[in-house]
C-alpha cells in the first residue's frame, strides 16, 4: 500500500473517530436529561458487549457492537423533552413520535458507522413476533447485533427505576426476558443474558449501581415488556 493511500486511510479513520466521539457525547447528553437514564448508553454498551461474548462473537464484531450501542439512542435528539420525560403513559401520537428515534438515529449514523452497525441501531426495537419498530421485522430478518442490543437495552431499562415504572430485581428481569424469548427477544439473545446472569455479574452490577464497575467480571469469549414499556 502506498504512503499516500495510508495517509488517506489514517485521515479517514481520524475523521470517523472524531465524528463518533461527538455523536457519543450527544447521546450521553440525551441520557443525562433524566437522572433515571443517566449513563444508560454506557451501561447498555457494557452489557451488549458481554452478551456478544457469551454468544461466542470474536473480538472485532464485539468492538463494533460496543460502538453502535454507545450511540444507539442518539435519534432521541428529535423527540421533544415533554415526551422523553413524561411521567405517565404516552398517548398514541406521542408513542409514534418516540418510535421514530431508531430510524432517525440510523440516518444520523450513516456516515459514521458501518452499514452493519447502522442496521443494528435501526433494529434495536425490532421483535421476533413482528410487533417491533421501525420496520416490523420478524425473527429471520433481525440481525443478531440488533437482537443483542435490544436485549441489553431492555434489561437495563427493567432494572433501572424509570418515570413510568419501578426498578425490578435482576432475577425478575432475567426471568421475564426468558419468558419473552421468541416473542420480544431472539432466543440467542435471551440465552446470552441467562449465561451472563449465571456468572453472578448482573447481581454484582445491581449491588454496585454501576455496571462499568463489574464489567471485568462478566464472561469473555415503547415495546411492551410485561408491565413496563421500553422506549
Amino acid at each position: 500500500m502506498s504512503s499516500t493511500r495510508c495517509a488517506v486511510d489514517r485521515a479517514k479513520h481520524h475523521e470517523r473517530t472524531r465524528a463518533l466521539v461527538g455523536i457519543g457525547a450527544l447521546a450521553r447528553a440525551i441520557d443525562a436529561k433524566d437522572p433515571a437514564t443517566r449513563r444508560h448508553s454506557d451501561r447498555v454498551a457494557a452489557l451488549a458487549t458481554r452478551l456478544a461474548e457469551a454468544a461466542g462473537w470474536p473480538p472485532a464484531p464485539v468492538a463494533r457492537l460496543q460502538e453502535a450501542a454507545l450511540v444507539h439512542d442518539v435519534g432521541k435528539i428529535g423527540v421533544p423533552d415533554a415526551i422523553l420525560l413524561k411521567p405517565g403513559a404516552l398517548s398514541a401520537e406521542e408513542y409514534e413520535q418516540m418510535k421514530r428515534h431508531a430510524a432517525v438515529g440510523a440516518e444520523m449514523l450513516q456516515d459514521v458507522l458501518t452499514t452493519e452497525q447502522v442496521t443494528w441501531v435501526r433494529g434495536h426495537h425490532e421483535r421476533p413476533d413482528g410487533r417491533g419498530y421501525p420496520d416490523g421485522l420478524t425473527a429471520e430478518k433481525i440481525a443478531d447485533g440488533a437482537a443483542l442490543l435490544a436485549q441489553a437495552d431492555a434489561f437495563e431499562a427493567i432494572v433501572t427505576r424509570r418515570v413510568y415504572s419501578p426498578a425490578r430485581t435482576v432475577a425478575e428481569a432475567v426471568a421475564e426476558c426468558a419468558s419473552l424469548s421468541g416473542r420480544q427477544f431472539l432466543p440467542m439473545a435471551a440465552e446470552a443474558l441467562q449465561a451472563v446472569s449465571a456468572t453472578g455479574a448482573l447481581d454484582a452490577w445491581a449491588r454496585s449501581g454501576d455496571f462499568s464497575e463489574v464489567a471485568a467480571a462478566l464472561p469473555a469469549g415503547g415495546v411492551e415488556l410485561g408491565t413496563a414499556t421500553i422506549l
